[in-house]
């Protein structure tokens, strides 16, 4: 009977509490210097609106050389590497009223790890900061403009979706000391050209970024050595980064939830954030040892460790042709994660690679991205909503993911916990192998709108 009576009256429309969003940009203090070691400092004076960090961008604009360059009967050509705009960066970190929230060092190998095990191939197969495809984001005469989320370079950004009121913020990022890691190096004879082209079309590899072919001499045919000693004939990628902004969108709302939103920051300002951060650590494994017992770092109470994320690479040591975004498998035969005394996985985490023996571990990497959104594992889920990495694509650069205890406080005990990882090789680990590990955690601060004092426990 209600549908009748209703039938006459005039629809209402439910707008929510948000009548606009609107994204604004944010340029750096000095918007000249991108030079690598440099500090690239962006301030967001937001202290009179409210703006949404989660859904924030980072540009970049530059160009690059041109396309390929001969070097006697050689062709040498230039690939991005996988994630490889993330390299450009050594750090970044977001300041909240002069106060430091949340950081992450080494960008572009944190955000490749985490990006293999919580993005699947829908987040990046038509993306605009190039994880994989980074050769279309390129023109053919090298200029790029890539816009790349923050939520893929930070955790606070990743898990915290609530604007930020009446605060100001300043994101800080630090150039790498060098652009080594954003390309690798191959030559190719004239006999062999035709098959690499053939290669490259075919070829299916988690990173690689597509094959751009840059022109690794300067304009005219000049060639710019590289700074090595093995072949100094091998020239270096010229990378010019013209712009770097923040873009943040800023959310205007209507006047009754304004009115709302102004009465609880009269009566209780106080704002609690529960985020996740990305720790991260590394070690040069002793060269030819069969077997390591690695400290990482003591995990006070209040930041509880969720998952640790493991890869291990040979070193890259310029000119190389091999991916500074992908891992290896590095003969390794198991691992072993512990929190004081106690171990995660009960068992051991075994790995034999020539028999295809490393399901346990493919698992565990198809469980994080789930858990950590707390999703509904989907059961037979199509090539787009699927896992970044294949099988086949794992087991080509392996990433380890090792779920810890949710009683955290019971096994760490009255202050901290000991967190350390035990590898174990089968003949021994080759030279110059390196193990990064990812400690994601629980962090909690809080900030008062009014005062602008933020606590950090």
């Amino acid at each position: 009977m209600s549908a009748v009576t209703e039938l006459f009256e005039k629809p209402r429309y439910d707008n929510g509490a948000i009548k606009k969003k609107e994204y604004i940009s944010f340029l750096p203090y000095s918007t000249t210097k991108y030079e690598p070691n440099n500090l690239i400092r962006i301030p967001a004076h937001t202290d009179s609106i409210l703006v949404q960090p989660s859904e924030s961008y980072v540009v970049i604009r530059g160009r690059l050389s041109k396309r390929s360059h001969k070097v006697g009967s050689d062709n040498v050509y230039a690939h991005l590497s996988t994630n490889a705009f993330a390299h450009l960066f050594d750090s970044i970190a977001l300041y909240l009223n002069n106060k430091k929230i949340d950081s992450v060092k080494n960008v572009g190998i944190t955000s490749t790890l985490l990006g293999c095990v919580k993005l699947a191939n829908k987040d990046v197969g038509e993306s605009a900061f190039g994880f994989i495809e980074a050769g279309s984001l390129i023109t053919d005469d090298g200029h790029f403009c890539v816009s790349y989320p923050l939520r893929n370079l930070m955790g606070f950004a990743d898990t915290y979706h609530k604007p930020i009121v009446c605060s100001n913020l300043v994101l800080e990022l630090v150039r790498a000391r060098s652009n080594d890691a954003f390309y690798r190096i191959t030559k190719s004879t004239t006999q062999s050209r035709r098959r690499r082209a053939a290669e490259d079309v075919s070829a299916e590899i988690i990173g690689g970024g597509g094959s751009v072919d840059m022109d690794v001499g300067g304009g005219g045919g000049e060639v710019q050595s590289v700074r090595t000693k093995r072949d100094a004939t091998i020239p270096d990628l010229k990378l010019e980064i013209e712009q770097i902004h923040w873009s943040l969108p800023k959310i205007t709302l209507h006047d009754t939830a304004k009115i709302a939103v102004m009465k609880k920051l009269s009566t209780a300002s106080q704002i609690t954030m529960s985020f996740r951060t990305f720790n991260y650590f590394e070690l040069k494994l002793p060269d030819n040892s069969t077997k390591t017992l690695w400290h990482i770092t003591s995990v006070p109470l209040n930041e509880q460790p969720n998952w640790i994320i493991l890869g291990l690479q040979e070193e890259r040591v310029q000119p190389t042709d091999k991916d500074h975004g992908t891992f290896d498998q590095c003969d390794l035969r198991s691992l072993q994660v512990f929190v004081n005394q106690t171990p995660f996985p009960t068992n051991r985490c075994e790995l034999e690679w020539s028999t295809n023996s490393i399901a346990e571990a493919y698992n565990s990497y198809l469980r994080f991205k789930a858990e950590y959104y707390e999703e509904d594992i989907e059961v037979g889920a199509g090539i787009r909503s699927g896992p970044l990495m294949s099988y086949a694509k794992w087991k080509s650069s392996p990433i380890y993911v090792v779920r810890l205890s949710d009683d955290f406080g019971e096994i760490a005990g009255r202050t901290s916990a000991n967190l350390s990882v035990q590898l174990e090789a089968h003949r021994g680990f080759p030279n110059a192998t390196y193990v990064y590990a990812i400690l994601v955690q629980d962090r909690v601060v809080d900030y008062n709108a009014v005062s602008k004092i933020v606590y950090t426990e």
